[in-house]
């Protein structure tokens, strides 16, 4: 339990990085996404304006007229419904960035695991240092034996 409030900050610490990514992704993502949405509405309205002689308006195609319709239409139901635009193009890096994070946090949980099977290990090793040499006929053996016991048994304690 101690080890456990020792190294918290390690832990806070990787969340708030993770957080961090996380939100970087999705500022980046919507300004990144709004951006091109807000100047294709623009983009066809440019330029139009020649400066020169005046002359005779055409007469309109009904077929053009009909195609340049639908497409401003379109262009209105995109800025009207942009987020569901941005749904649509950006859930893949959005997905992404979250698989992302969640394979991070993963390899952190099992690098943890891994650590604490490993310490678990060592005490393990340092125990049955501890027991050999308190079974050993050479009585500095012995009392080593048992001041590597004891100090063993006040870490695990205060662990």
């Amino acid at each position: 339990m101690r080890w456990a409030k020792r190294h918290l900050w390690k832990t806070g610490i990787a969340v708030a990085a993770a957080l961090l990514l996380l939100g970087l992704s999705v500022w980046l993502l919507v300004f990144v996404m709004l951006a091109p949405a807000s100047a294709d509405a623009y983009s066809g309205t440019v330029g139009h304006a020649i400066a020169g002689t005046a002359q005779a308006t055409p007469t309109p195609d009904a077929t053009m007229a009909a195609l340049q319709k639908e497409q401003l239409t379109q262009q209105v139901r995109q800025l009207d419904n942009w987020w569901l635009y941005w749904l649509y193009n950006g859930s893949t890096a959005f997905i992404a960035a979250f698989a992302s994070v969640i394979i991070a946090l993963f390899g952190i949980y099992q690098w943890a695991g891994n650590r604490r099977n490993d310490l678990r290990a060592q005490a393990e090793e340092r125990f049955k240092a501890a027991v050999t040499a308190l079974g050993s006929e050479n009585e500095a053996t012995r009392v080593g034996g048992a001041i590597l016991l004891r100090s063993f048994l006040n870490i695990e304690l205060h662990e």
